[in-house]
């Protein structure tokens, strides 16, 4: 099946993670597969392994409930910040651009 989202691929063949494994008289082979992220740090979690797949509520799992309201402020105005950062042009850039 087709993944919902994008995964980093192995640039050689021998860096692909498998391994054939028996369970109950049957034999499975997994396959490990690195999600991508936006940036380093931040963890992503998908609400179904395939698209054709249903979806789980991420928010029933324990540790994944919403934000506490003091996280979600502190986000909300470092994005207000950034925004009249960039009406400004004041944006730092880096020295590779």
């Amino acid at each position: 099946g087709d993944l919902p989202h994008s995964v980093h691929l192995a640039e050689d063949e021998d860096d692909i993670e498998w391994d054939i494994l028996s369970e109950c008289d049957r034999k499975f082979v997994r396959i490990t597969l690195r999600k991508a992220v936006p940036m380093a740090g931040i963890v992503v979690w998908w609400d179904q392994i395939l698209q054709q797949t249903p979806k789980i509520d991420l928010s029933s799992i324990r540790g994944r409930g919403r934000q506490s309201a003091s996280v979600e402020n502190a986000w909300e105005e470092a994005h207000r910040m950034f925004k009249e950062k960039v009406k400004k042009g004041q944006v730092c850039h880096s020295s590779e651009d």
